[in-house]
Formats: structure tokens, sequence, C-alpha cells
């Protein structure tokens, strides 16, 4: 579980994680098995995704549509195929933003469960996730430093 440091706004900082790099390297048996925990959900304009100090049950992937991610006056455009909720899922943390569907959007979501069921059981996805959170934490640092 996440302390203080969940109050970081990671997302502005550390930038966002894409899916093709969490699947890239992965075998097609890996991706089929991955595409059977996925479920679709869609959003209409001006529907919150998500909210600032939930805790998130899944991790999604936005496959169609612009959304807004806004932590307090920062707000960033979100788009299709980036990965949202990642850190926060695995690491039961509450979420530090605000999702907003700009347009109508859709999205797949893994629940928190089939993730970590998935990454056990795929060490070159598990490997992926690993890489890309300790790549944004690496980024926010330096960011949070001055270091940019």
């Amino acid at each position: 579980m996440v302390s203080e440091y969940s109050e970081i706004f990671l997302s502005r900082f550390g930038g966002p994680i894409l899916a093709k790099r969490l699947v890239s390297g992965l075998s097609e048996p890996d991706k089929q098995r991955l595409s059977t925990i996925m479920r679709n959900r869609h959003y209409n304009q001006g529907q919150t995704i998500f909210a600032r100090d939930i805790v998130p049950a899944e991790v999604l992937i936005v496959t169609y549509g612009t959304a807004e991610l806004r932590c307090g006056s920062d707000i960033r455009t979100v788009s299709p195929g980036e990965v949202l909720g990642l850190t926060e899922t695995l690491a039961e943390a509450k979420y530090c933003d605000t999702l907003t569907a700009v347009t109508d959007c859709e999205t797949n979501v893994i629940s928190r469960d089939d993730l970590i069921w998935y990454l056990r059981n795929t060490p070159e996805a598990c490997y992926r996730s690993l890489e890309a959170v300790a790549e944004n934490l690496h980024l926010a640092r330096d960011r949070a430093m001055g270091d940019h």
C-alpha cells in the first residue's frame, strides 16, 4: 500500500503508459490470454470515468475517443492507447486525479484480480509492466527534483 506518496500526481510527472509498450514482445498466446481478461466499457461524453480519492479495482485502456485527466488546475488530454490506473491498481492506492470523457469513449478494463493472475502467469508481461512503472517513477522523480 502506498503512503504519503499516493498524493503525487504521477501521470503529470511521468507521462502516459502506452498499451503497445506493455504488449511489445509478448507471444501470440500471451496476447490471446490478455484479450480473454479484458472487458469493454462505454462512457458518454461528459461522463466521469474515474474520480480522485477512489481506490481503483481495475486498469483501463482507452481504445476510442478522448478524455481529460485533471488534477487541480493541471489538465492533460488522454488519447486512445493509453493505460490508466496501473500503478494505483497494483498499489491499491487512491487516484490523485479525475478522468472525464471529452467525447464518447470506449475502454477495455482489466480487474485487479485478473491483472494479478495474468502478471503472475506471464513473466514477460510482468517484466514489461514493471519496466514501464519504473520508467515513470524515475521520470517523476527527476521532474520533481527539477532535473528535467
